[in-house]
Protein backbone atom coordinates (compact mmCIF):
# COMPACT_ATOMS: atom_id res chain seq x y z
CA UNK A 1 0.00 0.00 0.00
CA UNK A 2 1.41 3.53 -0.96
CA UNK A 3 2.08 5.74 2.34
CA UNK A 4 0.28 8.83 1.52
CA UNK A 5 -3.12 6.41 1.96
CA UNK A 6 -1.87 5.36 5.04
CA UNK A 7 -1.78 9.39 6.33
CA UNK A 8 -5.35 9.98 7.76
CA UNK A 9 -5.80 13.42 9.77
CA UNK A 10 -5.71 11.95 13.25
CA UNK A 11 -1.98 11.06 12.78
CA UNK A 12 -0.80 14.27 12.01
CA UNK A 13 -0.09 17.08 15.07
CA UNK A 14 -2.44 19.71 14.96
CA UNK A 15 -0.83 23.53 14.98
CA UNK A 16 -2.96 23.21 18.87
CA UNK A 17 -1.11 20.38 19.73
CA UNK A 18 2.38 21.77 18.36
CA UNK A 19 2.39 25.06 20.29
CA UNK A 20 1.11 23.13 23.61
CA UNK A 21 4.37 20.88 22.98
CA UNK A 22 6.65 23.51 22.39
CA UNK A 23 5.54 25.76 25.44
CA UNK A 24 6.26 22.81 27.75
CA UNK A 25 9.43 22.05 25.99
CA UNK A 26 10.52 25.37 26.37
CA UNK A 27 9.09 25.45 30.12
CA UNK A 28 11.28 22.65 31.01
CA UNK A 29 14.51 23.52 28.53
CA UNK A 30 14.32 26.86 30.58
CA UNK A 31 14.13 25.36 33.93
CA UNK A 32 16.91 22.83 33.28
CA UNK A 33 19.15 25.38 31.88
CA UNK A 34 18.98 27.18 35.48
CA UNK A 35 19.57 24.01 37.71
CA UNK A 36 15.93 22.91 39.23
CA UNK A 37 15.42 20.50 35.63
CA UNK A 38 16.19 17.35 34.21
CA UNK A 39 19.13 18.31 31.76
CA UNK A 40 18.03 15.71 29.40
CA UNK A 41 14.61 17.87 28.74
CA UNK A 42 17.73 20.23 26.98
CA UNK A 43 18.14 17.67 24.97
CA UNK A 44 14.49 16.57 24.44
CA UNK A 45 13.64 20.16 23.73
CA UNK A 46 15.80 20.49 21.27
CA UNK A 47 15.50 17.11 19.43
CA UNK A 48 11.80 17.71 18.79
CA UNK A 49 12.28 20.98 18.00
CA UNK A 50 14.38 20.40 15.38
CA UNK A 51 12.48 17.35 14.17
CA UNK A 52 9.72 19.84 13.79
CA UNK A 53 11.79 22.09 11.53
CA UNK A 54 12.86 19.38 9.00
CA UNK A 55 10.58 16.54 8.96
CA UNK A 56 13.10 13.99 9.74
CA UNK A 57 12.39 9.89 10.29
CA UNK A 58 13.49 8.75 13.64
CA UNK A 59 16.15 6.57 11.91
CA UNK A 60 17.34 9.88 10.80
CA UNK A 61 17.71 11.67 13.66
CA UNK A 62 19.46 8.70 15.92
CA UNK A 63 21.79 8.58 12.82
CA UNK A 64 22.28 12.71 12.40
CA UNK A 65 26.03 13.72 13.27
CA UNK A 66 27.87 16.99 13.34
CA UNK A 67 29.48 16.31 10.23
CA UNK A 68 25.90 16.29 8.27
CA UNK A 69 25.39 19.70 9.43
CA UNK A 70 25.92 22.70 7.59
CA UNK A 71 25.41 26.22 7.40
CA UNK A 72 21.13 26.00 6.04
CA UNK A 73 20.78 22.84 5.60
CA UNK A 74 21.56 19.21 6.94
CA UNK A 75 22.82 16.10 4.75
CA UNK A 76 20.78 12.60 5.51
CA UNK A 77 22.94 9.70 5.10
CA UNK A 78 20.01 6.87 5.50
CA UNK A 79 17.19 5.90 3.97
CA UNK A 80 14.27 4.44 5.64
CA UNK A 81 14.90 2.15 8.11
CA UNK A 82 18.73 2.23 7.16
CA UNK A 83 18.28 0.69 3.64
CA UNK A 84 19.43 2.41 0.32
CA UNK A 85 17.05 3.68 -2.26
CA UNK A 86 16.41 0.52 -5.16
CA UNK A 87 18.65 2.44 -7.75
CA UNK A 88 18.38 1.10 -11.62
CA UNK A 89 22.23 0.62 -11.64
CA UNK A 90 21.79 -2.28 -8.63
CA UNK A 91 21.60 -4.91 -11.22
CA UNK A 92 24.46 -3.50 -13.75
CA UNK A 93 26.28 -3.56 -10.05
CA UNK A 94 25.52 -7.31 -9.41
CA UNK A 95 26.21 -8.08 -12.56
CA UNK A 96 30.03 -6.49 -12.75
CA UNK A 97 30.57 -7.78 -8.89
CA UNK A 98 29.69 -11.77 -10.59
CA UNK A 99 31.75 -11.53 -13.42
CA UNK A 100 34.95 -10.00 -10.95
CA UNK A 101 34.71 -13.38 -9.49
CA UNK A 102 35.10 -15.36 -13.01
CA UNK A 103 38.57 -16.22 -14.42
CA UNK A 104 38.96 -12.86 -16.61
CA UNK A 105 41.38 -11.54 -19.09
CA UNK A 106 43.42 -8.88 -17.76
CA UNK A 107 42.53 -6.77 -19.37
CA UNK A 108 38.76 -6.93 -18.86
CA UNK A 109 39.25 -7.81 -15.45
CA UNK A 110 40.74 -3.95 -15.23
CA UNK A 111 37.80 -2.55 -17.18
CA UNK A 112 35.18 -4.80 -15.41
CA UNK A 113 36.55 -3.05 -12.14
CA UNK A 114 36.75 0.75 -13.28
CA UNK A 115 33.24 0.50 -14.29
CA UNK A 116 32.03 -0.77 -10.78
CA UNK A 117 34.15 1.59 -9.04
CA UNK A 118 32.19 4.40 -11.32
CA UNK A 119 28.65 2.98 -10.29
CA UNK A 120 29.78 2.44 -6.34
CA UNK A 121 30.68 6.41 -6.63
CA UNK A 122 27.00 7.02 -8.25
CA UNK A 123 25.31 4.77 -5.27
CA UNK A 124 26.96 6.05 -2.90
CA UNK A 125 25.95 9.41 -3.69
CA UNK A 126 22.24 8.79 -3.78
CA UNK A 127 22.38 7.18 -0.13
CA UNK A 128 22.46 10.99 0.75
CA UNK A 129 19.93 14.41 0.65
CA UNK A 130 20.06 17.58 1.40
CA UNK A 131 17.57 19.11 3.67
CA UNK A 132 17.21 22.89 4.10
CA UNK A 133 16.36 24.88 7.09
CA UNK A 134 16.19 28.82 7.90
CA UNK A 135 17.55 30.86 10.03
CA UNK A 136 15.32 29.79 13.25
CA UNK A 137 16.78 26.51 12.79
CA UNK A 138 20.37 27.27 12.44
CA UNK A 139 19.77 29.56 15.41
CA UNK A 140 18.62 26.26 17.46
CA UNK A 141 21.34 24.06 16.14
CA UNK A 142 24.31 26.44 17.06
CA UNK A 143 22.55 27.19 20.92
CA UNK A 144 22.41 23.41 20.95
CA UNK A 145 26.21 22.81 19.96
CA UNK A 146 27.13 25.55 22.46
CA UNK A 147 24.74 24.02 25.72
CA UNK A 148 26.40 20.50 24.73
CA UNK A 149 29.98 22.08 24.78
CA UNK A 150 29.39 23.75 27.97
CA UNK A 151 28.23 19.99 29.55
CA UNK A 152 31.56 18.73 28.39
CA UNK A 153 29.78 16.81 25.49
CA UNK A 154 31.39 16.03 22.44
CA UNK A 155 30.81 17.91 19.10
CA UNK A 156 33.29 16.24 17.19
CA UNK A 157 32.88 15.63 13.06
CA UNK A 158 31.24 11.81 13.88
CA UNK A 159 29.81 12.43 17.29
CA UNK A 160 25.96 12.27 17.06
CA UNK A 161 23.57 14.99 18.02
CA UNK A 162 21.27 13.33 20.73
CA UNK A 163 23.26 11.54 23.45
CA UNK A 164 21.27 10.14 26.22
CA UNK A 165 22.42 8.42 29.60
CA UNK A 166 23.68 5.13 27.76
CA UNK A 167 24.96 6.90 25.01
CA UNK A 168 23.47 7.69 21.94
CA UNK A 169 19.92 7.63 21.38
CA UNK A 170 18.75 4.96 18.91
CA UNK A 171 15.37 5.35 16.98
CA UNK A 172 14.00 2.99 20.28
CA UNK A 173 15.62 5.53 22.60
CA UNK A 174 13.81 8.68 20.86
CA UNK A 175 10.60 6.91 20.81
CA UNK A 176 11.11 6.21 24.18
CA UNK A 177 11.51 10.16 24.92
CA UNK A 178 8.67 10.88 22.85
CA UNK A 179 6.26 8.41 24.52
CA UNK A 180 7.11 10.60 27.78
CA UNK A 181 6.22 13.45 26.14
CA UNK A 182 2.99 12.12 24.34
CA UNK A 183 1.64 10.82 27.55
CA UNK A 184 2.47 13.91 29.76
CA UNK A 185 0.76 16.40 26.90
CA UNK A 186 -2.15 13.96 26.67
CA UNK A 187 -1.58 13.29 23.31
CA UNK A 188 -4.34 10.87 21.36
CA UNK A 189 -3.09 7.24 20.92
CA UNK A 190 -2.64 8.10 16.95
CA UNK A 191 -0.49 10.37 17.34
CA UNK A 192 3.51 8.87 17.09
CA UNK A 193 6.78 10.03 16.05
CA UNK A 194 6.07 10.11 12.73
CA UNK A 195 3.31 12.39 13.26
CA UNK A 196 5.87 15.46 13.29
CA UNK A 197 6.98 14.80 9.96
CA UNK A 198 3.33 14.52 8.93
CA UNK A 199 2.79 17.89 10.43
CA UNK A 200 5.79 19.35 8.48
CA UNK A 201 4.71 18.46 5.06
CA UNK A 202 1.23 19.75 5.41
CA UNK A 203 2.88 22.89 6.86
CA UNK A 204 5.35 23.61 3.91
CA UNK A 205 2.49 22.94 1.62
CA UNK A 206 0.56 25.01 3.14
CA UNK A 207 3.29 27.88 2.73
CA UNK A 208 3.30 27.59 -1.18
CA UNK A 209 6.27 25.19 -0.74
CA UNK A 210 6.08 22.89 -4.27
CA UNK A 211 5.03 19.20 -4.54
CA UNK A 212 8.38 18.19 -5.86
CA UNK A 213 10.30 20.44 -3.29
CA UNK A 214 8.52 19.32 -0.12
CA UNK A 215 8.91 15.48 -1.84
CA UNK A 216 12.80 16.15 -2.34
CA UNK A 217 12.77 17.34 1.82
CA UNK A 218 11.19 14.44 2.81
CA UNK A 219 12.92 11.66 0.54
CA UNK A 220 9.93 10.44 -0.77
CA UNK A 221 10.84 8.10 -3.77
CA UNK A 222 8.17 9.51 -5.52
CA UNK A 223 6.24 13.04 -5.27
CA UNK A 224 3.03 10.66 -5.53
CA UNK A 225 3.42 10.16 -2.07
CA UNK A 226 3.88 13.79 -1.31
CA UNK A 227 0.81 14.93 -3.19
CA UNK A 228 -1.32 12.36 -0.54
CA UNK A 229 -0.76 15.56 2.36
CA UNK A 230 -2.63 17.91 0.24
CA UNK A 231 -5.63 16.45 1.32
CA UNK A 232 -4.62 17.42 4.67
CA UNK A 233 -4.15 21.47 4.15
CA UNK A 234 -6.34 24.08 5.68
CA UNK A 235 -7.24 25.21 1.81
CA UNK A 236 -8.37 21.63 0.79
CA UNK A 237 -10.57 21.10 3.32
CA UNK A 238 -11.28 24.71 4.04
CA UNK A 239 -13.08 24.16 0.07
CA UNK A 240 -14.93 20.94 1.12
CA UNK A 241 -16.16 22.49 4.02
CA UNK A 242 -17.78 25.29 1.80
CA UNK A 243 -19.22 22.92 -0.46
CA UNK A 244 -20.75 20.94 2.15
Amino acid sequence: MSTFLEVTADRILSRTEVQRMLKELERERAAAMVGVGRTSFVTDYYLLRITLNTGLRISEVAELQWRDVHEGFLIIRLGKGKKRRPHPLDKRRAELEQMLKLELPARMRKETRKELAKILRVLRATNRRTVYFGAETQGLLNAFKAWKISQGESCGHTANLFIGARGPLTRYGIHERWTYWKNRLGFPEEIVFHSIRHYYATFLLEQGVSIAMVSRQLGHASSIYTAGYLHHTTEARARIVALL
